[in-house]
Parts: C-alpha cells; structure tokens; sequence
C-alpha cells in the first residue's frame, strides 16, 4: 500500500484500521500535525518507488541534530531539454521562456526561502542534483540536502505506490497544473536528508506542497517546516512522534487581531465574500495568487495564510486523496489552526463555506480552551 501521508507538516499514505492508528499514535490526524511523517520510502533507483512501511514516519532526533551540524546543500533545478524539444514539437516555442521563467522563479524562491528560514549557521552551497549526486560519490559525509522532488502515483496499480525522482517535474503543460489540482496523479515534496543517503533510503524529512509547480508560498511552508522541525527534535532525547499540541500552543490563537488570505483561485465555484463571512467571524480578505506569494514571501504579523495541503492514500486501484486546510502565521510558519478534509469527488482542495465554518469552529474551541 503506498502512503504519502501529509499533515500540512506531512502525511505519510496509506490506509490503516481504526486499532493500527490508534497504536500508532494517527487515530486523530491532529496528533501528528507537525510531525513529519515522511511517505516510507523504499528506494531502489533514482527514480524510486514510495511503497508502505510497517510503521509512519520518522523524526529521529539525533539525526536532525546531525544534520544542523552539517553543510547544506540546496539543490537548484535545469530547464529539461527533453521537454524544450517536445514543446517544439508540439509547436508551442512561444511558451518555452515561459517554462524557463517558471524554473527560475523557482528557483529564486527557494534560495529566498533557506535564507530566509534555515536555522543552520552554515552558508548553504546551491546545486544541480546531478553534481549533488557527484559530490555524493565522493564518499563525503559533510553535507546535509534539501530538494523539492515530483512523485507521481501509479494510477492502476495502487498498491505499487508512486515514483519519487528526486527532483521536481516541470511539464510542458505548465500552465494548467496548478489550476487543475490533481493530486491524485502528481504532487509535490519538499525533502531534507544526508547526501550520503541520496537517493539509497527514506528521507529524514518530508513536507508535501500545496500546489504540484510550486509557488513562493509552498516554499516558504516547505523550509519553515523543516526549520521547526530541527528545532524542536534537537531537544527530544529519542525517537517519538512529534506532537502537534505541543507546537500549536506557542502559536497566536486569536484571530481578530489577523487577517486571512484566502486565494480566489482556490474559492470553490460560487463561494462569495459573503458566503465566508456568514460563517467565518474573523477578519479575510480574498487575494490573487500573486499577492498571497509574495506576502508569504515578506511576512507581515498581522497576515495569515490558508494554505490547502494534500494527503495521498494510495490503495489497491484506488487513489485517494484528503486535504489539510491550516491556517499559517506568515512570519513564523507557525500553525493557528486547521481541519482535515476527506476526499469528496476532489472538493475539498478548495475553499468551501463547510470548510470555512469548520476552521471557525476550531478556533473558537481553541480560544475557550486557552
């Protein structure tokens, strides 16, 4: 059974009985909210396969404190000329600067974000995965890396799991992915382990993305997830799953004092300004996606952002997928808030009014119980 399991700090994938979560600590989704349950993984070539493991992720604290003590690599991604030459041949040149821009925007927003957030005091080294992995036979055991990586999930066969290639797909057809949303076929993670393990074995770290091209704000969330991950685990003296209560505390509960970015092109079809407000009592405003980018990219304490994050369960000719909507901090990466929506013929990876009046509810039980 393949997982990808994200809860918006990851999911692992895969489909447990009631008993086997509740032994393991999932039997109610919040518990591993910041918890990187990292889709177990078994890797057998650089494309690799993501197949279920007895157990669900891993957060082994001598390893993150191992790894902030490392150098950093940061790989960096190259337009495909594969790709270059099929958008040629399918005559659409005029759209090749476009999937070149969308690479170094990419980029650009990755190296913005590891400066922005990395706990680490070294200078992180940027590079191709190819020369990443030439490093890596050098047999050096110096660095620690973090790359974006595509998975795609293997459709008809279910139970197989998915494609992880260590690296992130930039299709031709570019423009439609992140507006169509179909996880079920790709997504998106964002992946920290030791150069020496790359790509032989399970990451140390996993944050799946919001959207499958990823954007200045899944990036933000990516690397700022990893940053209070390595944070909090240098203090835990052994392995055990990363309670989500015990990060959401520390985060400001009261949102009166925030506005919310909601992303219009993530509204479901129909869903008014008033329609949110009839069920949601605290200060929104609706934003294009540039907007909501760039203010995660800035951060502004008096912003929070709603982000929308897959889970991908991956069962036997069957792909499920569920969706996380948090409420983020946009200057800590902190979690205020979320709900776990299941799948639904694909509506929950949108903004609903249920959805809504759901995060509503959660807040107004957490700020009773503080």
């Amino acid at each position: 059974m393949h997982k990808s399991y994200l809860l918006i700090f990851t999911h692992a994938t895969g489909e447990k009985t009631k008993e086997q979560r509740k032994k393991s600590g999932l039997a109610n989704p919040l518990f591993s909210f910041f918890f990187c349950l990292l889709s177990c993984s078994v890797i057998f070539t650089v494309v690799t396969s993501v197949v279920a493991q007895a157990q669900c992720g891993f957060g082994n604290p001598a390893l993150m404190r191992k790894m902030a003590q490392r150098k950093l690599i940061v790989v960096t991604e190259l337009p495909s000329q594969k790709v270059i030459e099929l958008m040629k041949k399918k005559k659409k040149r005029d759209q090749i600067p476009e999937y070149e821009a969308a690479i170094n925007d990419y980029n650009t927003a990755l190296r913005d974000a590891v400066a922005k957030y990395w706990p680490g005091d070294s200078t992180p080294t940027f590079m191709t995965m190819n020369d990443a992995d030439r490093l890596r036979k050098t047999q050096t055991k110096e660095y620690a890396v973090i790359y974006g990586t595509s998975i795609d999930n293997f459709i008809i066969r279910g139970d197989a799991g998915g494609r992880n290639f260590h690296r992130v797909s930039f299709p031709e057809n570019l423009r439609v992915i992140n507006a169509q949303r179909e996880h079920w076929r790709q997504f998106t993670s964002l992946e920290a382990t030791f150069l020496e393990d790359l790509p032989k074995t399970k990451p140390i770290f996993r944050q799946n993305l919001p959207n499958i091209i990823p954007e200045k704000a899944d990036l933000m969330l990516g690397v700022q997830a990893v940053s209070h991950y390595l944070a909090d685990t240098t203090l835990r003296p052994r392995l055990e799953p990363y309670d989500w209560q015990e990060v959401l505390p520390r985060a400001e509960a009261d949102m009166s004092s925030k506005t919310l970015l909601l992303r219009k092109d993530w509204l479901a079809r129909g869903l008014t300004h008033a329609d949110i407000k009839e069920v949601y009592p605290y200060p929104f405003v609706i934003v294009d996606a540039k907007r909501f980018n760039e203010s995660a990219a800035r951060g502004n304490p008096n912003l929070a952002l709603l982000q929308i994050v897959p889970e991908v369960l991956s069962k036997k000719q069957k792909i499920v997928t569920n969706y996380l909507h948090a409420i983020i901090d946009s200057v800590t990466g902190l979690p205020l808030g979320f709900v776990m929506l299941r799948a639904e013929d694909g509506k929950d990876k949108y903004i609903s009014e249920g959805s809504m009046k759901e995060l509503a509810q959660y807040l107004k039980k957490r700020a009773v119980a503080k």
